[in-house]
């Protein structure tokens, strides 16, 4: 008897936890659906972008995280060169250097670490910012006004993010890359040029594309994740901070999996 109880209360948690998780995906595809058509549609229709919005909210996700991914790719550039450059010396093999750390930044490091920032930094206050206009009415005094939410608040801060986070991208690159070529030339002896020669040998158009298609990748995830946790606060401030935390840690495991993913079919099937 007991054991029976036992399993049918196993399978009813089961049960509870994929009704729910299967609520949870259909309302962030409505979401997305919601989103791309004030983004693509609204627009043809009389509903122009809130361009002054958008401008605010790249400062806010761009230009506010630039010394923190500037720090981020400085350390990792010259981290990087430190702990290869004795184990390629040892092996005389110094001068593939600089093209495996090229490939193993443009390709991985810098776009994960990148989207792993945001989605600390930027998922955060975005979650945190909805959900308090949630718990505080603003959000329905949006709709009584006849203000769509998703068109005057989500939309404006995906386009940033889709815009900044590839722009931060490319920079992290260019830091860490500079970083290691200070590093290396200062440090193990290697001549500018035949570092600058190898890095440059090691770049193609197809990691840059690669690695922005990543980061295109990571800024979808973040900021969906981001805003659904904000406009389904629940409970107050006690479901403010719970969702910031939900957020965060959702957006940084997703980020995680789908740039293995990503890895992955890149190296299988290019």
């Amino acid at each position: 008897m007991f054991g029976s109880v036992s399993i049918l209360q196993l399978f009813g948690f089961i049960g509870r936890k994929a009704i729910r998780f299967l609520v949870h995906l259909s309302n962030i595809a409505y979401l997305v659906r919601d989103t791309l058509y004030w983004l693509c549609i609204a627009p043809w229709r009389g509903r122009p972008l809130r361009r002054h919005s958008i401008a605010h909210e790249m400062e806010s996700i761009g230009v506010q995280s630039l010394p923190l991914t500037c720090v981020m790719s400085l350390s990792l550039g010259a981290v990087l060169v430190v702990l290869m450059g004795p184990q390629f010396r040892t092996f005389g093999i110094t001068q593939y250097m600089p093209s495996v750390i090229t490939v193993f930044l443009v390709r991985e490091l810098s776009p994960l670490l990148t989207g792993i920032v945001l989605a600390g930094r930027v998922g955060a206050a975005v979650t945190a910012r909805l959900g308090t206009m949630k718990v505080s009415d603003e959000i329905l005094a949006l709709e009584v006004m006849a203000i769509n939410p998703v068109g005057y608040l989500i939309v404006p801060r995906f386009l940033a993010m889709v815009v900044m986070l590839p722009c931060l991208t490319i920079l992290s690159d260019v830091v860490g890359l500079t970083a290691g070529l200070v590093v290396a030339t200062a440090g193990l002896g290697l001549s500018f040029q035949e570092y600058l020669d190898g890095t440059l040998h090691a770049f193609t158009l197809t990691d840059i594309v690669f690695s922005l298609l990543k980061s295109l990748v990571f800024a979808f995830l973040i900021m969906f994740i981001a805003c659904y946790e904000g406009i389904t606060v629940e409970r107050g401030a006690e479901g403010v901070g719970q969702s910031t935390m939900t957020s965060v840690v959702t957006s940084t495991i997703m980020v995680i999996v789908v740039d293995g993913l990503l890895s992955v079919m890149f190296y299988r099937f290019l």
